[in-house]
């Protein structure tokens, strides 16, 4: 019979759990609001349906209706197909201003 040699046990590596649980934060630290995080899925969708938005970041109506207000009132965004319903419209990024949501409305001259 050959010894065996005793292995020692490692615990199970969860760092798959860190990845998914992982709430993407800014460089500060803090977690992102949410017009940030409307922001990028705006950009790396580049045209998006309302309701998709809206089920993604659990939106009431009315704040969907605010942020697409505030998007189109700088030139970022633009209505491709109003539906029936307000959550069957499609919206198109027409303008994009890179990561960082824009805070302040920005005046064209």
């Amino acid at each position: 019979m050959t010894a065996t040699r005793d292995l020692p046990i490692l615990p199970p590596s969860d760092a798959k759990a860190h990845i998914i649980g992982k709430v993407r934060k800014a460089k500060s630290g803090k977690k992102l609001n949410k017009k940030q995080k409307v922001w990028e899925f705006m950009r790396r969708n580049r045209t998006f349906r309302v309701g998709d938005m809206m089920a993604i970041f659990d939106m009431k109506k009315s704040y969907a209706n605010w942020i697409l207000w505030f998007f189109k009132k700088q030139g970022l965004i633009t209505q491709l197909f109003s539906g029936k319903r307000f959550e069957d419209s499609v919206y198109k990024v027409v303008r994009d201003i890179g990561v960082k949501s824009p805070n302040t409305i920005i005046k064209r001259r």
